[in-house]
């Protein structure tokens, strides 16, 4: 994380990001654990 971690814009960034990758189309043999904790991360941080 960048040294001004704690500002509300870089936690913003972070869950932007989570959330896309959330979309992500998977293959058909992927695990949706990583699906699922993006999500998670996405929802934790506020999106």
């Amino acid at each position: 994380m960048p040294h001004d971690a704690g500002s509300a814009e870089v936690w913003l960034r972070y869950a932007e990001a989570d959330i896309e990758m959330a979309r992500v189309p998977l293959p058909r043999r992927a695990m949706y654990e990583q699906l699922c904790f993006h999500a998670q991360q996405a929802v934790e941080r506020g999106v």
